[in-house]
């Protein structure tokens, strides 16, 4: 890929940024850079700091003493300078604890909408070796390479020319490649225009840490990256610490063309006993609970491809109060598992106990028919009859009752030829019940008017409550009668099976 095919990759998303910064205040400043960032010597806490601090893209490194404790490290003040009326945080003149690694100080536009990162670090002047004071190089201590080296499991956030991009999982392999150096690999990293692509950092010093127990590492060089047309050249650093209990803390700047990556990566060691099991078992939604109602049938998994049934006009709100309960492989984990996740990246991942990372797509199909009306709802069902008037009920009577297909989403009932009280009245009729999943049943409501007896009988009939389960119908009906002025109130309530 040159350089122009990658301008108009990356084109679109700039005239989105360009888009979104343009309000009423254009008039502000959206300046957001350090332009100066140093140590007062005058100030104590400042006396470990050897070296004036270098800006390099949003990379700030500078040398403190060999040996400089955690607790000097943590009360170090920078003084920085930046645009003009923009800020930055962590505040110049502040005492900043740098002892934990490299530090993100944020610089604020006037504008309020511009930021960009930075990326401070203290790194301690090498040891000398006393048999061999001619090479600061190498370290005045036995580097335990066999606790070091391995495959580590953990996650990468991904930093696009300062601004947060994506956060990934990522295996990371570490190498020895002499007594004092190893090789750092980025396992099947994959960004934008980089494929799956292991990058490499083959000659990585490493020297005794900050805090006992700790190792610190850097190397940098310029590899070949696989990219989405071919390969290309990019410029790639690393600096890192091996911590405690088989952790490691780094930070990878890859430039590639006129774009600065950062990946800051946090993980943990493997002892190779891990499991690679990384599949998905069960993927369901519990439409009982009201968050779940606009699923209208279970996940279907096909391989690695995942498909989810919904109802035409579900919203993004109703998306992201959906809850699926997902089972995946003994310690794996699945990620994101927001479906308010998967509208923008419509993918699922896995990741196995030992880093392994199965991916699934995931489809959504809107349903035009959100219930099985026609095969599971709609027909005759008979069963017994209750008709309750003044608070005393009639004795039970047989009926049917006719449940068809009003729309997609909603039903129509009828009881022809209605008595009650040895008087025919007709059909009772409501022409539109829309319809709820209520976990495996399907629930509705409904009302209308009807004028009965050959119009000499004006009627009330609301549906308080319909049930349909597992080809049962159970129904309480209130009707309101009026004839010759006088309301007389109806109740009916019904349980029957479909034929």
């Amino acid at each position: 890929m040159n350089k122009s095919k990658f301008i108009k990759f990356i084109l679109p998303f700039a005239i989105l940024a360009g888009v979104a910064s343009c309000n009423k205040t254009e008039e502000l400043s959206g300046e957001a850079e350090i332009l100066s960032f140093s140590f007062d010597e005058t100030i104590e806490a400042n006396s470990i700091v050897v070296s004036e601090p270098v800006i390099e893209g949003n990379s700030i490194k500078f040398n403190v003493a060999a040996d400089a404790t955690a607790e000097q490290l943590a009360v170090l003040v920078p003084e920085i300078k930046v645009s003009e009326k923009a800020t930055v945080s962590p505040a110049s003149g502040q005492a900043v604890d740098f002892s934990n690694g490299p530090v993100t100080f944020t610089v604020t536009a006037q504008n309020g909408i511009n930021e960009k990162e930075y990326y401070a670090e203290a790194i301690a002047e090498s040891a000398e070796d006393p048999e061999n004071p001619d090479d600061p190089d190498t370290p005045a201590v036995d580097v335990p390479m066999e606790e070091l080296t391995g495959m580590y499991k953990g996650w990468s956030e991904i930093y696009m020319d300062g601004n947060f991009t994506a956060k990934l999982p990522n295996k990371v392999e570490i190498a020895e490649m002499s007594e004092s150096s190893v090789s750092v690999t980025m396992k099947d990293f994959s960004f934008m225009v980089i494929v799956n692509e292991d990058i490499t950092i083959d000659d990585c010093a490493v020297i005794e840490g900050e805090m006992p127990g700790w190792y610190a590492f850097e190397g940098s060089q310029t590899v070949t990256i696989q990219i989405l047309d071919g390969t290309d050249e990019a410029e790639v650093s690393v600096s890192g610490v091996f911590k405690d209990g088989g952790e490691i803390s780094m930070e990878v700047d890859v430039r590639i063309y006129d774009t600065e990556l950062r990946v800051t990566y946090e993980g943990a060691r493997l002892d190779g006993t891990e499991s690679s099991e990384a599949e998905i078992l069960s993927f369901v939604f519990d439409t009982s609970v009201e968050a779940n109602k606009p699923v209208t049938q279970q996940p279907v998994i096909e391989g690695n491809e995942i498909t989810i049934h919904v109802a035409v006009g579900t919203t993004e709100e109703q998306f992201a109060a959906m809850v699926p309960t997902i089972t995946v492989s003994e310690n794996a984990e699945a990620y994101p598992a927001e479906v308010i996740a998967w509208r923008s990246a419509p993918w699922i991942m896995v990741i196995a106990e030992d880093g392994t990372v199965n991916t699934y797509s995931i489809e959504f199909v809107y349903d035009e028919a959100g219930f099985p009306i026609d095969d599971v709802l709609a027909g005759t069902y008979s069963g017994d009859l209750t008709v309750t008037a003044a608070g005393s009920p009639a004795d039970p009577v047989e009926a049917s009752i006719i449940i068809g297909k009003a729309s997609d989403n909603s039903v129509s009932l009828l009881i022809e030829n209605f008595t009650f009280m040895d008087i025919p009245l007709g059909n009772i009729q409501v022409d539109e019940c829309p319809l709820e999943a209520d976990g495996d049943a399907y629930v509705f409501t409904g009302q209308q008017d009807l004028v009965l007896m050959e119009g000499m009988m004006n009627c009330d009939v609301t549906i308080t409550e319909g049930r349909i389960e597992n080809g049962t119908l159970s129904l309480e009906i209130d009707i309101i009668a009026e004839m010759m002025g006088s309301p007389l109130p109806v109740s009916v309530t019904f349980s029957g099976s479909k034929n």
